[in-house]
């Protein structure tokens, strides 16, 4: 019984002679089949007594580690697999060094909610009974796991992220306005009104005579037409440097224009959890990390009450980046791992992560108490970190993500041409400009006439 739950340190007092006897369970490097042959360590009248510890084997060549993995990718992908995961491959790393074998087992359900005690033994039920040795699958700490189990270093990290739909695309006439930020119109205006003002004060101050045709004549530097101002309007210091200021602002339109109108532009981003909730979007997360936002705040309330259960994360983004009206929570590289499968023609994502983190995730192995191979994993799982090797894994995983990325992406051999609605903008101010002219013309008509007509009275 006390090598099922991983006592090694047991002294054994007989009641007549009042001799000591202990037991070296893995001497013989196994830990599911501990030797329980009894070692005598001396009597209470004879010093010195035996050793009664023994250090722990350097390898453990006839051990076979009980591993049980659920399936998180990046963390943990398939061990049976050349893509094994992170977890996978740092666990390999390990039983190489110590010469075990690993066995694996899957487990298909979901992380437990820590508000039913049912779930939790559904999820470390094996892990309690020493069924299972260690368990991994992006796991991280919640409440009780380290007081049930030894919990390893946290070797690695990752956080959690709201994720909710792409904003959609906007039509390509649309584009335009995005040249230039609001603020950058705005000024652009302003210092076009400015500049005319500034220009009329300085004829006036000079004695010039001041004419509104000043207006078209900056007017028609600003979109580089051929301008020619009479002498009497030119003052050559503010003409050359409204022309060099036009440059620059020409310049920059128009190779924003080419890239907005050869591209693809989206609306803005949701980015707040204030507008998650102030949009229609259903919150659907897991109860897991629902029960984050249990608290009396009124936006975290909200959060928790209007919550949608979602079983499997992956269903929940998929729901997101399919049907566009879900909001949901995912590890952030969970997400990248699968962003790949979610883009659009233009190989864009479907979904967007919004950039404030949730919480940040260490996470750990999580080992059956007791197990006497914890303090060695524990000391090589550092001694990796140390050296390297988890960074490695880190860099290994993100080549991954940019490879699917790219195998993902399907260019097309289609030509875009600037079509009708591509140029719908310029046509609009066009007609709005001939039918402008022609209400300011129906009126000057109607002005002549009734200015006749009084003459004629009079």
């Amino acid at each position: 019984m006390a090598a099922r739950y991983y006592i090694g340190h047991v002294v054994v007092l007989e009641a007549q002679s009042l001799d000591l006897y202990t037991y070296h369970p893995y001497v013989n490097q196994n830990i599911s089949s501990a030797d329980t042959t009894v070692v005598p360590l001396g009597s209470c009248f004879k010093y010195p007594l035996k050793s009664l510890t023994r250090a722990m084997p350097p390898v453990w060549g006839n051990t076979t580690v009980r591993v049980s993995y659920k399936r998180t990718p990046p963390y943990v992908v398939d061990p049976f697999s050349a893509l094994k995961g992170m977890e996978i491959y740092t666990l390999e790393t390990i039983s190489k060094y110590y010469k075990f074998q690993i066995e694996y087992f899957p487990y298909n359900g979901s992380y437990y909610n820590e508000k039913d005690r049912a779930t939790y033994y559904a999820a470390f039920g094996a892990l309690l009974a020493h069924n299972i040795d260690v368990t991994v699958g992006a796991y991280y700490l919640k409440n009780t796991e380290i007081f049930d189990f030894d919990v390893s270093y946290q070797y690695l990290q990752d956080s959690l992220f709201w994720v909710v739909p792409k904003a959609s695309e906007l039509q390509k006439w649309q584009r335009v306005a995005l040249a230039f930020s609001f603020n950058t119109w705005m000024a652009f205006l302003a210092s076009f009104f400015l500049y005319n003002v500034l220009y009329a004060l300085h004829l006036r101050l000079s004695q010039m005579k001041v004419s509104t045709k000043i207006f078209f004549y900056l007017f028609g530097i600003l979109i580089e037409q051929a301008v020619t101002m009479p002498v009497k309007y030119t003052v050559k210091a503010l003409v050359l440097t409204w022309i060099f200021y036009c440059l620059i602002i020409s310049t920059a339109f128009k190779s924003q224009i080419i890239n907005l109108l050869s591209g693809v532009s989206y609306g803005d981003d949701i980015t707040t959890v204030r507008e998650i909730t102030d949009s229609d979007l259903i919150i659907s997360l897991p109860v897991g990390y629902a029960n984050m936002y249990d608290h009396d705040d009124p936006l975290e309330r909200y959060i928790y009450d209007h919550n949608v259960q979602c079983v499997e994360i992956y269903d929940c983004l998929q729901r997101t980046a399919t049907k566009r009206d879900t909001a949901s929570i995912a590890i952030g590289r969970y997400i990248d791992y699968y962003s790949p499968y979610f883009l659009n023609e233009h190989g864009h994502r479907t979904i967007h992560v919004m950039k404030e983190r949730v919480c940040l995730m260490p996470i750990h192995m999580i080992v059956s108490k007791g197990f006497p191979l914890f303090a060695q994993i524990n000391s090589l799982i550092m001694l990796m970190e140390a050296n390297g090797l988890i960074d490695y894994n880190y860099n290994y995983m993100d080549n991954l993500f940019k490879s699917q990325y790219f195998s993902q992406l399907r260019l097309t051999d289609k030509v875009e041409h600037n079509d009708l609605e591509t140029m719908a903008l310029p046509f609009l101010l066009l007609c709005f400009g001939l039918v402008l002219a022609l209400v300011v013309f129906l009126g000057e008509v109607v002005w002549c006439l009734v200015r006749g007509r009084v003459g004629s009275d009079s």
